[in-house]
């Protein structure tokens, strides 16, 4: 056993020692991949009320996708929308809400995602009948960089409380209105005394709704005037100040009332503002940290009078100021793509590019955006990534234009249409000039006006290879001049075995025509 004592420590050694490390390896990767985690618009909503979750990714390594699970308890939140505006993650797909979860993936391509940042904001409407709380989690959810898993932390659930409207009590779903206060009931008159001027009675408190009255006595009688304002009565918006991420609504109630501002993208009015002292003058500010530039947001505004009645004003839009983004589009030789219309995506603007291949675009949301530029029925597609760039100095708020150079891929066309036709004509009428010169032009154009649809003559004589001549037959008729005309022709091609005049012949080494010849 003493000889097997000392390998087995050894080896204990290095079993611990390779345990720690990967231990340690493991809770590095961990840490290496961010945090995936998720805020709420706000702590607590109202039965039929809207929460929005925004789920977002603070990655301490280069990341290019996401994937979302987000649980959340069907019982009391339903399911509304998806909003992916604002995120840089601007591929989406697999997208499902079934069985208590929202499931979804989200890209970039050709790009990565390194600083804190939206993945999307989900939005839910609590049930009628919600009470207590109810918890959303992201566990499951991950995130990947070149299609390996980064291993980041999920953050902590998110619990939102159910709460009664302003103006009611009790707990959910069991809220009710207060009854307003009685007003005091007069102290019994005194029996008359013989003063000869009355004491004046008080004036009676308004009464709930809105309404307040006044009186007076005399010793022959008493008069009386009331103002009333009908119960539920909306507020009147009188002004919108507007900036990049900042925005205000003014509005006046007719009398004294507390209220709020719902509001929200996409249509959802998902966030509410803290409720404001009874007044009738009212100027409330949205949540800065909620607005981004160059976004539509849906609006109501809600009052509550002394008494308890809640009004609502109908549904109103507000867009806070853009960006300014300028393009210079050129193709692969950088050379400017002058008169095109080029479109910016997601919110889709088009505009025509200058005599130097340059378009603007105003109020442009910040975030990744497709720079599309279409020739036929090819789609060229190149990506631009819009700053928040926003500076804000006292209550005004400021951004310099953002410009980005935008290369496609292709080579234009360097002669324009007319140039090439030019060019044709030319060559066409050079090679006439050419045939013309050297004797062919007449030959080619006899030749195109030949009818070659009707045979030639009757038997027509060949020549041969051999000394006697034979005939090609032909079924049209020729006449006797014509067949003596081509019979002479024929009689004229020499004889294959002779000589052609004018060639000369080599004496061959043969006996007899040598000395035949040299006889003579």
């Amino acid at each position: 056993m003493n000889k097997w004592r000392k390998p087995f420590s050894i080896l204990t050694v290095i079993a611990v020692v390779v345990l720690s490390g990967a231990t340690w390896l493991s809770s590095i990767a961990s840490a290496a991949g961010g945090q995936i985690y998720s805020t709420l618009g706000a702590s607590t909503v109202t039965d039929g009320g809207t929460v929005t979750v925004n789920v977002r990714i603070a990655p301490s390594t280069p990341t290019d996708t996401v994937n979302v699970v987000l649980a959340y308890n069907t019982s009391k939140m339903t399911f509304a929308n998806v909003d992916y505006s604002g995120s840089p993650f601007d591929q989406h797909f697999g997208f499902s809400s079934s069985g208590g979860h929202v499931t979804f993936a989200a890209a970039i391509l050709g790009n990565t995602v390194s600083a804190d940042s939206k993945i999307a904001t989900i939005t839910f409407t609590a049930s009628g009948s919600g009470s207590g709380t109810s918890v959303f989690s992201l566990a499951g959810s991950d995130a990947a960089y070149a299609g390996s898993s980064t291993s980041p932390t999920i953050g902590a659930d998110q619990t939102v409380t159910f709460v009664c409207p302003a103006g009611q009590t009790g707990t959910p779903p069991s809220c009710s209105t207060p009854s307003p206060s009685p007003s005091p009931s007069p102290s019994p008159s005194p029996s008359p005394s013989p003063s000869p001027s009355p004491t004046p009675s008080p004036s009676p408190k308004p009464s709930s709704g809105g309404s307040s009255s006044s009186s007076s006595g005399g010793g022959t009688g008493s008069t009386s005037t009331t103002v009333t304002q009908a119960i539920g009565t909306p507020a009147t918006v009188t002004g919108q100040d507007v900036q990049y991420t900042k925005a205000s609504i003014t509005f006046t109630t007719k009398i004294a009332s507390t209220s709020y501002i719902r509001y929200g993208s996409g249509g959802y009015l998902t966030s509410q503002t803290a409720v404001s002292p009874s007044a009738t003058t009212h100027t409330i500010a949205l949540d800065p940290s909620l607005l981004l530039p160059g976004q539509t947001y849906s609006y109501v505004v809600v009052t509550t009078d002394a008494g308890g009645h809640v009004s609502q004003t109908a549904v109103q839009t507000i867009k806070t100021k853009g960006l300014q983004v300028s393009l210079t589009v050129v193709d692969k030789n950088h050379k400017p793509l002058k008169g095109k219309n080029v479109t910016l995506h997601s919110d889709p603007m088009t505009a025509k590019t200058d005599s130097k291949g340059q378009v603007t675009f105003s109020d442009v949301a910040p975030g990744n955006h497709q720079v599309i530029y279409t020739a036929g029925k090819k789609n060229y597609t190149q990506q631009v990534t819009v700053l928040n760039n926003i500076v804000t100095t006292g209550q005004t708020q400021s951004s310099e234009p953002q410009t980005f150079s935008v290369v496609y891929g292709f080579v234009q066309s360097t002669l324009p249409v007319a140039w090439v036709i030019l060019a044709v004509a030319v060559v066409i009428i050079g090679a006439m000039v050419v045939l013309a010169q050297t004797g062919r032009l007449g030959f080619a154009m006899s030749m195109r006006s030949h009818n070659y649809g009707s045979p030639l003559a009757s038997p027509i004589v060949v020549g041969g290879n051999n000394s006697a001549p034979h005939t090609v037959n032909s079924g049209s008729k020729m006449s006797e001049d014509e067949k003596a005309s081509v019979q002479d022709h024929l009689n004229s091609i020499p004889d294959p075995s002779k000589p052609s005049p004018g060639s000369s012949v080599t004496p061959t080494d043969s006996g007899s025509d040598d000395e035949t010849g040299g006889k003579e």
